[in-house]
């Protein structure tokens, strides 16, 4: 299998949002296709509500629930994986 670089999708920022509560997540490459977009992972777990805003940026939802997979003071990883099945190592984050 030969994988892209330009389709590797990478996380240069995460931002916690408020009410409900959902992380930001800005980078690259992430991709939509017909009926898929780029999922979020957090600790290896897939966030089950997210939108796609474009190749630079992805929310992910799910309010209280979300919130317990980011305890706060925890680092957790997150990782964007794209419909093609391409991920970049995970990002480091502390609520």
């Amino acid at each position: 299998i030969t994988i892209s670089a330009s389709s590797v999708p990478v996380i240069y920022s995460v931002w916690k949002g408020t009410n409900p509560f959902r992380l930001i997540i800005n980078g690259g490459n992430y991709l939509n296709q017909t009926s898929a977009w780029a999922w979020v992972y957090i600790n290896g777990v897939a966030v089950p509500q997210t939108s796609y805003k474009g190749p630079s940026k992805i929310v992910a939802k799910g309010g209280n629930a979300l919130k317990a997979m980011v305890p706060k003071g925890v680092t957790v990883q997150i990782t964007v994986k794209n419909p093609d099945r391409t991920y970049y190592e995970p990002y480091s984050f502390i609520r």
